[in-house]
């Protein structure tokens, strides 16, 4: 056995304490992580994930010109299963093809998340971590913490293999912030391809049908339609439609508490910030159960169903419902909007796998990045979103033909493209998935009665601040 890191025996013990599941199936992860990718969350503001947060850094020098990654070989490791993974063989093979280098990308599946994640880990306990690697931004904090993550700064700036100002322009500010790391200087450590979005569903007939022309701009419109909404249509003395069915998720959590003019940590990434506006989103969550309005969806995708069969008025989902509700032939007009909002702005969250380098050698490192560089191009990200309806990092990428083309396919793909200045990442540090099941905790909470809105973000706060204490 090759001699170990002291910085990553602690890695290693986590790792040979995991050993026994490895050949199991995964731990179940709460309803809020099947709609996460798995994270997620939209800045204006001058947080680490808003379009104001610290631009890119110049190094004072250029270290990455002179290297050639002629005839490199790296692997890629991910957890990408159906049309996803066929869509990055795809691109794989097109890069392995075409790239002037020789460079050849091997794709290979680590199995779910929570499976890669610890395979990740052991990896890197024992000094061989992959060339690549897609996955969550907590993850790739987790990873830097062991300083195995190369940073991609240099390579940005680079003369000869960098990106110009007019291609770094083309990036949606949110979207490359969200890729800048507190904890480490604001280091760019990843580049997310594509990102997904959270947005609120709404039925338009139900909408129409009650007088109101428009979905809610505020939350006090959106208590009002709720109230409206819940109605006995046929008499017989229960109510047959309801204002909103209630999935707990984390991301869901994340956008009431944005749009409510708060933040859920401070700048650095140290401290938790969601406890006032937190605590009002819970409590109005409360108020439209308790009075029959909303009501906790008790099955797996429980607001799809019911949405998808006229019983609620709104549902707050991924775009990726876009699919389901189409698949599900809805016998009415549906539509999206982003959340109410009591800011200036209205808010959407996005979140999705990210891809980072692993540092190895300078060789492997830069080719790893010409991929990484070479997948972020217009078409390609424009390809890769579409096979997983999520949207592409660049501006220019919605002009291509491809997105067009789906566009025309989905016009509600279209109008959400529209959203996009709006955006905002959740936090780029590790623990942050820890974090995330407090929320959806404090959401579930809430919702299945057991826990009171105070209760509830008080065990979200004291559960969040035992994570950034870590």
């Amino acid at each position: 056995m090759p001699k170990l890191n002291k910085l990553l025996i602690p890695l290693l013990i986590a790792v040979l304490s995991a050993l026994p599941l490895l050949g199991c199936e995964p731990i179940p992860a709460p309803e809020s992580t099947t709609r996460l990718a798995p994270q997620h969350t939209p800045t204006p503001e001058a947080s680490p994930t808003g379009p104001s947060a610290t631009p890119l850094s110049t190094p004072r020098s250029d270290t990455v010109s002179h290297l050639d990654p002629t005839g490199a070989q790296i692997t890629l490791w991910h957890a990408f299963t159906g049309a996803d993974e066929q869509a990055l063989l795809a691109l794989t093979s097109e890069f392995n093809a075409q790239n002037q280098w020789g460079i050849t990308v091997k794709p290979e599946y680590g199995g779910r998340y929570r499976d890669l994640h610890r395979k990740t880990l052991a990896a890197i306990a024992f000094g061989s971590p992959p060339e690549m690697a897609f996955t969550h931004h907590s993850q790739v904090a987790e990873y830097a913490r062991a300083d195995v993550i190369q940073p991609l700064d240099a390579y940005l700036a680079g003369e000869k293999y960098g990106l110009s100002a007019e291609e770094l322009g083309d990036y949606f500010p949110a979207f490359l912030a969200g890729d800048r790391y507190p904890a480490f200087d604001d280091e760019l450590l990843s580049l997310s391809p594509s990102l997904e979005m959270e947005v609120m569903y709404y039925n338009v007939d139900i909408l129409n049908d009650l007088g109101y022309e428009n979905p809610p701009a505020t939350w006090d419109e959106f208590k009002a339609m709720c109230m409206d909404a819940t109605r006995d249509i046929d008499g017989d003395g229960l109510n047959d439609t309801f204002g909103y069915a209630v999935s707990p998720s984390g991301s869901t959590f994340a956008g009431w508490v944005w749009s409510r003019g708060g933040e859920l940590l401070s700048k650095d990434g140290q401290s938790v910030m969601f406890q006032e506006q937190g605590l009002e989103a819970l409590i109005l969550l409360k108020d439209l159960i308790d009075n029959g309005y909303a009501y906790r969806a008790v099955v797996k995708d429980g607001d799809r169903l019911d949405f998808a069969q006229g019983k609620v008025l709104f549902v707050f989902d991924s775009l990726e419902g876009l699919r389901y509700y189409s698949a599900a032939n809805a016998e009415f007009e549906w539509s999206i909007a982003p959340f109410p909002h009591e800011t200036a702005k209205p808010i959407v969250g996005m979140y999705g796998p990210t891809l980072c380098v692993f540092k190895t050698t300078p060789q492997k490192q830069l080719a790893g990045w010409l991929f990484v560089k070479w997948f972020t191009e217009p078409e390609q990200v424009a390809r890769w979103a579409v096979a997983a309806n999520r949207f592409p990092v660049r501006r220019s990428a919605v002009e291509t033909e491809t997105m067009k083309a789906y566009f025309e396919e989905n016009p509600l793909y279209e109008e959400a493209s529209g959203f996009l200045e709006y955006a905002r990442m959740e936090p780029a540090i590790a623990g942050w998935q820890k974090i995330h099941d407090a929320f959806y905790k404090a959401v579930m909470g809430v919702a299945s009665g057991q826990m009171g809105p105070e209760e509830a973000i008080y065990e979200a706060v004291e559960e969040a601040e035992g994570i950034l204490a870590e």
